[in-house]
């Protein structure tokens, strides 16, 4: 049986800013839900619409070797302390505790704070840094409302660094006023994709791999042993826990309403302890 396809996508949105909040309005597109975009052997390629939320792939639990599924069981991402998370990511607490009060915290799966009771997972360490990294240009609202909306484009990039050892880019792309996408992919075929595309009045890309080394060397002195941030991009929990933010990110758009915002959706139960049942304690 053929490995999972390398995939990575990119979703158009439609977005208003709202000139006091300075946020992001996600509004639907053509047919009901978000053109894809796959990475083939030449480029980024847009296509519209996507097969299904997880790229058009038709691979299942049962589709894979017994082994493989034993060894991906096995597998558990970690999660440590508030403290220790600061300590690694070089976060001042004031600074989180501002954009915890202000509604601009972030965290994995699309969440404000950790889906975690009481512990926080170096997944959500990696959201903070795409935030931090994102608001030296926009504002740190704008940055919250695109590292908990794409939640899915930079967690593939991160499993696919991870796991693949590929060169994957998080970038985000203004078309105009009102248009933005976002996506990730592996950084050479990003300027192609670039170039193939209107013109854009900005392009913010954020190398992962990069905060992802710069936490590992701080565990490194701080004594701590890290495991794994994220599972495989084709193990069934993280497809399984793609595929339902996707369906939820969908509906919310539907429902959106500018002039009564919402903070972010808590993810269901089901989920929460599926999270909680792969994650260890490194601490």
């Amino acid at each position: 049986m053929a490995p999972l396809p390398s995939r990575a996508g990119m979703t158009e949105i439609r977005a208003t800013r709202r000139r006091q909040a300075r946020g992001l309005r996600y509004l639907n597109v053509a047919g009901g839900r978000p053109p894809g975009v796959s990475v083939s052997a030449t480029g980024w390629v847009a296509i519209a619409p996507p097969l299904c939320y997880t790229h058009g792939c038709t691979c299942t639990r049962s589709m894979q070797p017994v082994s493989e599924i034993a060894r991906m069981r096995a597998m558990l991402i970690g999660s440590v302390p508030l403290k220790t998370l600061l300590a690694l990511t070089g976060i001042n607490r004031e600074t989180l505790k501002s954009d915890r009060l202000r509604g601009y915290s972030v965290a994995a799966f699309g969440a404000a704070r950790s889906v975690v009771d009481e512990r926080c997972l170096l997944v959500d360490a990696i959201a903070m840094l795409i935030h931090n990294d994102l608001s030296g240009t926009l504002h740190r609202r704008a940055a919250s409302v695109v590292v908990r909306g794409f939640w899915d484009k930079w967690a593939e990039a991160l499993a696919r660094i991870e796991h693949k050892n590929e060169p994957v880019l998080f970038a985000i792309g203004q078309v105009s006023e009102t248009v933005w996408w976002a996506g990730s992919g592996l950084a050479r075929e990003l300027p192609l994709f670039v170039a193939n595309q209107p013109p854009m009045q900005r392009l913010l890309t954020v190398n992962i791999a990069r905060h992802k080394c710069n936490m590992e060397q701080r565990a490194e002195k701080l004594g701590i042993g890290l495991s794994t941030f994220i599972l495989p991009p084709d193990d069934p929990r993280f497809v399984s826990w793609m595929a339902e933010f996707r369906r939820d990110r969908e509906s919310r758009q539907e429902m959106f309403d500018p002039l009564h915002m919402k903070p972010p959706h808590s993810p269901s139960a089901r989920l929460r302890k599926s999270v909680e049942e792969a994650a260890c304690r490194l601490q």
